[in-house]
């Protein structure tokens, strides 16, 4: 099937709205089989990520369905200028720079966000990272590096054989090619956790290879270690984390909202702008009712069990993507 490039050009932008909003693990495999099946594809998914990172990336989190019909339009018009912009300066200007947080959704008085910031790199890797972390970049047409010194930083990395991903942080260099994994900075040690894939850890000053010749330790997916160094960068010790210990270390990158007393129908429209899952609501006193408390915004279903349970509401699911609020009266 000969598809055009207009229609390739709309499934990739909406892919990039999509991927910017957060993906499933089964919309991931979804996207890359997608990208894998046609050179063309995967062109125009690089293409669009740069214009979204560049040019047009949403001030807000969470806004990417509202501005993804925009973006095929506005990405056809700049993809000249503004890709080759981009190109630009990262080829001609080494592409350093400080990532500053994206802006996390606003709060009102009866609703706070709180969570990971996510920041979707040049090569389309996508980085997320904890209040205080500051990643400073540095992309060239040889390798992709990106470093800081405080914090913890989870990061999706592109898959790019000719471009190694190099993550220096805590007296570490974590070299990975396409694969995802979390990188934290405690006073004590470093620890590294790979999510899917594989990794290499080394000191810094050789992010290639050890001191020895060999890196200090491979990681793969469901893994993790902690790496002891001295102050001057010398390797103190190199230990295996608990797997049981994997969730709660990466628990920061749930994202997370805060209402207070904040009525049925704000709360669901809050949920629904960041899931597939979407609620609704038949009956408008239901609509009203106060709702306080601190939730995941990434689990519709623990918040429809809560509100079964303690809010006399009967809940129908009449398809997989839909969640119905009826009350019991």
């Amino acid at each position: 099937m000969n598809t055009s490039q207009t229609t390739i050009d709309d499934l990739a932008a909406s892919w990039v709205g999509r991927k910017d909003a957060g993906l499933t693990p089964a919309e991931t495999a979804e996207l890359a089989a997608w990208r894998d099946a046609d050179p063309r594809h995967a062109a125009a998914l690089a293409r669009f990520e740069r214009v979204w990172s560049f040019t047009d990336r949403p001030r807000q989190l969470g806004a990417s369905d509202r501005v993804r019909p925009q973006l095929a339009r506005r990405a056809t018009r700049r993809l000249a200028l503004g890709a080759g912009l981009a190109a630009a300066l990262v080829v001609s200007l080494g592409s350093w720079f400080r990532a500053r947080p994206p802006e996390i959704e606003p709060a009102t008085n009866r609703t706070a966000f709180f969570g990971p910031y996510r920041l979707t790199l040049p090569d389309g890797s996508v980085a997320e990272y904890s209040a205080g972390t500051r990643l400073t970049l540095d992309f060239s047409p040889a390798t992709r590096r990106v470093s800081f010194s405080d914090g913890q930083a989870h990061f999706d990395v592109a898959h790019d054989v000719g471009r190694p991903f190099i993550v220096t942080a805590g007296g570490l260099a974590v070299r990975a090619v396409g694969t995802a994994f979390a990188v934290q900075v405690n006073a004590n040690s470093t620890d590294v956790l790979v999510t899917d894939g594989r990794v290499s850890v080394n000191p810094s000053a050789t992010p290639t290879t050890g001191a020895s010749g060999t890196p200090l330790a491979f990681v793969d997916a469901g893994q993790a270690i902690a790496v002891q160094t001295s102050p001057t960068g010398e390797t103190l010790s190199v230990r295996s984390l608990p797997t049981a210990e994997t969730p709660g270390r990466l628990a920061w990158r749930q994202r997370r909202v805060e209402f207070s007393a904040t009525p049925l129908a704000e709360v669901i429209a809050v949920v629904n702008r960041h899931n597939r899952v979407q609620f609704s609501i038949t009956d408008p006193v239901v609509a009203q009712t106060p709702l306080s408390g601190v939730f995941r915004l990434d689990d519709p279903d623990e918040l429809a069990r809560l509100l079964e349970s303690g809010f006399a509401l009967t809940i129908d699911r009449p398809v997989p993507d839909q969640i119905v609020l009826r009350s019991r009266r």
